[in-house]
C-alpha cells in the first residue's frame, strides 16, 4: 500500500474518531462514527 494512503486513513480516522466525542449532538456523534469505521479496512489490508 502506499504510504501516503495509509497516512490519510489514518488521519481521517483519527480525526473522525476525535468528533465523535467532542459532538454535542448525537446525530452527528453516529455520523462521525460511520466514518470512524470506514477507513479501518483500508489500513487494515
Amino acid at each position: 500500500m502506499n504510504i501516503s494512503l495509509f497516512y490519510f486513513l489514518a488521519f481521517l480516522a483519527i480525526l473522525s474518531a476525535l468528533m465523535v466525542v467532542i459532538s454535542k449532538n448525537p446525530v452527528h456523534s453516529v455520523l462521525y462514527l460511520i466514518i470512524c469505521f470506514s477507513p479501518l479496512p483500508g489500513i487494515m489490508s
